[in-house]
């Protein structure tokens, strides 16, 4: 906010319970579908469902997927059993992703954008050394380095249909690259490793995985000449709830959807077809305070399909919400400088904590510079006092 803020009233606040997962945490759920009915504290039903994401497969292996298969274990017969490759790699995967995504957009009750694309991408992850000492451990010192970077892999284009030949082309002219580029790097780890001291950290830099063999059924929403035609005309008369508000210099509705269908397979014996769905509404709308100050105002609505997706009433009622806060806050004083505690609202407050804490904690990830982790030291230590507790208060 440029060191500023506005406060419009009036408002309500939220605290998010930030002891959760530490003080009196449930056992881990046990395997396969759970699921849990309840009431919230204002009385409404709750349905809580985890499914386990490797129960229901048994789907015919797609043609791409099996061509990757096929290609990933010539890969290892050629560079490890063969050993035509020194040093040799001790893992190889693939994983791909089909995207399909579709946008459509409108202002003030006019189509502005209306788009489909579709991409199939392929990340070979190539690994030489062993489980304790590999390719990706970080450099203590760039005087080894000579402008490398270890995290310089990148997609490459995948065919959109199903061509078993091209496909294996395409990987094996992606894995030759990765592995030379992953040799270099780890002769020079390892001639670190004789010349400078023992590291503190002493983990290992991969873990070893019980292969999971799981193929689905992907289901793709996509978007019909006809459904697409009605949804135009949909965003149109969505965004129409902005128009006529003088103060409102700049609004936008937009709906985007996607469907990813992704597949991994990797020399351990893991071969997976998973695939996700969401569809998602989004309001955007600006002003300007009479001192110059921009503002803004954004409202998202989630779902996994269509009919899940929240109705035109009450995405309406999100609109006429963001506009009285757009007239609220053009009128609202600034406020004043503050350092001390903070209440944040409900999304809010999820993202803070995600990012201030989660990240801290999680046991992933590669050691670079330029990510930071959790020391392996402190894995077994708790992240929050024992008297932390998850509570909720209003006011």
């Amino acid at each position: 906010m440029n060191g500023t803020a506005r406060w419009a009233t009036p408002l309500l606040w939220v605290a998010v319970a930030v002891g959760a997962g530490c003080a009196n945490a449930p056992a881990p759920p046990a395997a396969g579908p759970v699921t849990t009915s309840g009431t919230t504290g204002g009385g409404a039903g709750v349905r809580l469902e985890r499914a386990d994401p490797f129960v229901g497969g048994g789907a015919a292996k797609p043609v791409g997927l099996g061509a990757l298969h096929d290609e990933l274990e010539r890969a290892m017969e050629q560079l490890v059993k063969a050993k035509k490759a020194e040093p040799p790699p001790y893992f190889i995967a693939y994983e791909a992703f089909d995207r399909d995504e579709t946008v459509v957009s409108a202002s003030y009750g006019a189509l502005v954008q209306s788009s489909s694309r579709r991409t199939h991408l392929l990340d070979a992850d190539v690994r030489v050394g062993s489980y304790q000492l590999d390719s990706t451990h970080p450099l203590r010192s760039d005087a080894l380095d000579f402008g490398a970077d270890t995290d310089s892999g990148h997609a490459v284009w995948l065919p959109l249909a199903a061509d078993a030949g091209v496909t294996r082309a395409v990987a094996w002219l992606d894995t030759d690259r990765t592995y030379k580029n992953a040799a270099e790097q780890f002769v020079k780890i390892r001639t670190q490793q004789t010349l400078k001291a023992a590291e503190e950290d002493t983990s290992d830099d991969f873990s070893h995985e019980k292969p999971v063999t799981r193929v689905g059924t992907p289901v793709h929403l996509g978007l019909s000449g006809l459904d697409r035609e009605r949804w135009e005309e949909r965003v149109r008369a969505l965004s129409r709830r902005f128009k006529g508000h003088a103060n409102v210099y700049d609004s936008q509705v937009t709906l985007q959807v996607s469907s990813v269908d992704r597949w991994i397979v990797n020399s351990e014996g893991t071969l997976v077809e998973d695939a996700e769905n969401y569809v998602r509404v989004y309001l955007q709308a600006e002003t300007r305070a009479d001192d110059g100050m921009e503002l803004d105002r954004f409202e998202s609505f989630d779902a996994t399909s269509f009919d899940t997706l929240a109705g035109d009433p009450e995405i309406l009622r999100a609109a006429d919400a963001m506009i009285a806060d757009l007239e609220a806050l053009r009128r609202a004083p600034l406020a004043d400088p503050y350092i001390g505690p903070a209440i944040l609202e409900g999304k809010a407050a999820g993202v803070f904590f995600h990012e201030i804490f989660g990240h801290r904690v999680e046991a992933t990830g590669r050691r670079t510079k330029k990510k930071a982790r959790r020391s392996p030291a402190r894995w077994a230590n708790p992240s929050c006092p024992p008297s932390s507790a998850s509570t909720t208060t209003r006011r």
